[in-house]
């Protein structure tokens, strides 16, 4: 083993660093989620409530109740006592909702309506007064009104058998009415919202969930503690507009100053880290697809070559070939590359597509034989000599068995990691898989980083990300040429890996 490999460590991330912003963010990413739960517990709530909503109607009656408890009068006529006493008044209210509930006054009830009794008493007594409510619920308003006109008039026969004789009072105004509607009614709106407010708990509960168990690269210092890596530069996330060609070339305006900016930092380390290790040749790779290594290996490529320094940038990801297919992708030039010439099929002067007098492009070409490094090696010696420096873009470790072997033809590795995207675990096991090629893991790029959580050195990015730009290109180069951006136009964002 060589001993210029990185050491990878292994541990798994803590889950404790979490924090709001982070999980505002994953909120946000998961927004389809939350508006898919918001809609769905809503029309839920809306359908359950319509379909089992039964309209239940109401009538109530206030009155008091006077026992018998002394003789005759001197007329003859009986004499009710007005002196109410706690514990008479303890004893009404005990009997009082049995009585009112008791199969004795239901049957009466029923033969003085001549029909069941569809409907539900409930029996009151206010306590130390002998004041009693009773209120008769049933889907029939009609029902609701017969049987408590009916119970008023046929508690006393019942009560005469427990408490004696008594009175019945209504209280003036309390007097039962017929109810005109149900006192039921629905407000649907609000069992809606609630449902609604209930759906976006749970997405966040699940946004919570996902925060506190992903393990994923999301500063600098997790590049270093968690992979024992180095961290040569985070790169702001920029949006792109889609368009309806599926390999789709974005080229942002000259105001991206700071995506400028990190691209000329990432130039300057990854000069000094090829200069430290006499390096030529550097690699671009990362653990999945979907991390923007060709687009950092575009853009790498062409700020090296703004100087003096020869640059030529290789696509030698084999299996998807991006590159080529976003740079090429009205069929300019051709799309013979460098399988063609270990497959003899062309010479290499043929193959190699020139951006600027500084800038050239060698495609990964049409020939879909199996790699073999023994073929490539003579290739790699010529462009060596030719060029100062070579930016190789790999495929994603783990796409193509032969990443680490096309690697020895390198010198170094910068390996791509999407802000919040891949896990942990699956970057230390690509990172142990490219330790087993010759060529050394040189450092990290943080790519994607947010605009609100991205800051390097002593400026934080602008307000660029939120914006979407889209430009055509005019094509008028020649057979052997593409397009030669100008040197303020410092962005092209590939189709690469990103979806």
């Amino acid at each position: 083993m060589s001993d210029r490999k990185d050491n990878i460590q292994t541990e798994s991330i803590d889950a404790s660093g979490k924090n709001l912003g982070e999980f505002w963010r994953i909120f946000k990413a998961h927004w389809k989620l939350t508006v898919s739960l918001v809609v769905i517990f809503a029309i839920a709530a809306f359908a359950y409530f319509r379909l089992t909503f039964v309209p239940m109607y109401r009538s109530n009656v206030r009155f008091t109740i006077t026992p018998l408890v002394s003789g005759d009068s001197s007329s003859g006529a009986s004499v009710y006592n007005f002196n109410y006493t706690a514990e008479l008044a303890s004893q009404m209210a005990e009997t009082f909702p049995y009585i009112m509930k008791s199969n004795i006054l239901t049957d009466i009830m029923r033969n003085d309506i001549g029909r069941a009794v569809n409907a539900g008493i409930s029996a009151e007594a206010i306590s130390k007064t002998n004041i009693f409510e009773v209120s008769v619920t049933s889907t029939s308003a009609q029902d609701a009104y017969d049987v408590v006109n009916s119970l008023i008039k046929n508690y006393p026969k019942v009560a005469e058998f427990v408490v004696g004789d008594t009175r019945m009072v209504v209280i003036e105004g309390s007097e039962p009415e017929l109810s005109t509607k149900p006192y039921n009614t629905t407000s649907y709106y609000k069992y809606v919202v609630l449902a609604a407010f209930l759906g976006a708990a749970i997405a966040a509960v699940i946004a919570y969930v996902i925060m506190y168990y992903q393990k994923t690269i999301m500063t600098k210092r997790d590049i270093e503690v968690q992979i024992n890596g180095k961290c040569l530069c985070e790169i702001p996330e920029v949006e792109r507009k889609r368009t309806n060609s599926t390999n789709s070339m974005i080229k942002a305006s000259a105001k991206l100053s700071n995506f400028s900016e990190s691209i000329h930092v990432l130039k300057q380390r990854t000069k000094r880290a090829m200069k430290a290790d006499n390096a030529k040749v550097v690699a671009i790779t990362s653990a999945r697809p979907g991390e923007g290594k060709t687009t950092i290996a575009y853009n790498l490529a062409k700020a090296l070559s703004t100087g003096k320094s020869k640059v030529l940038l290789l696509d030698m990801d084999l299996r998807r070939r991006t590159l080529q297919a976003s740079l090429n992708k009205k069929k300019q030039v051709t799309d013979s590359g460098i399988t063609d010439v270990a497959a003899g099929k062309l010479q290499i002067e043929d193959v190699i597509n020139s951006v600027s007098d500084t800038f050239d492009v060698l495609f990964a070409g049409t020939d879909d034989a199996k790699f073999r490094k023994q073929k490539y090696e003579p290739i790699m010696e010529y462009l060596r000599a030719e060029y100062d420096y070579i930016v190789v873009d790999l495929s994603n470790c783990g796409l193509a068995s032969e990443t680490a072997a096309i690697a020895d033809l390198c010198d170094d590795i910068l390996f791509v990691i999407k802000w919040n995207t891949v896990s942990i675990d699956d970057i230390l096991a690509a990172s142990k898989y490219m330790s087993f090629s010759k060529a050394k893991i040189a450092g990290y790029i943080l790519n994607s980083v947010p605009i609100e959580a991205g800051e390097y050195g002593g400026y934080k990015y602008g307000r660029y990300g939120r914006r979407r730009y889209g430009y055509g290109y005019g094509y008028g180069y020649g057979a052997r040429e593409i397009p030669n951006y100008n040197g303020k136009q410092d962005l092209v964002n590939l189709d690469d890996d990103e979806e």
